[in-house]
């Protein structure tokens, strides 16, 4: 996403990343590094297995709860919704 917003408009940018990309695969890799350690542990190995899957869990519901909304937003259009600030906006005298 910060390779497209680089190309696209870099001036958009307020927060310049050191080291970019290679910062970013290397906190990848030290990330997947602690978790397969972990692993190998018999404490650490009940805590990943753990936290995947509540993590997965989280990922199972939102994907349910996005399917199921998605027959209500379909109803919904883009000319009902009034612009900001022009419904029950308080104008100064």
């Amino acid at each position: 996403m910060r390779g497209i917003l680089l190309r696209e408009s870099p001036d958009k940018l307020v927060v310049r990343m050191w080291l970019f990309p290679y910062l970013t695969w290397a906190t990848i890799g030290m990330i997947s590094f602690v978790l397969v350690y972990m692993l190998t542990d018999d404490a650490g190995r009940e805590r990943v297995i753990l936290s995947g899957l509540v993590a997965a869990l989280v990922v199972a519901i939102s994907v349910v709860r996005d399917r199921l909304r998605t027959g209500t937003r379909d109803d919904v259009t883009t000319d009902s919704v009034s612009p900001v600030g022009s419904v029950g906006s308080i104008s100064k005298p």
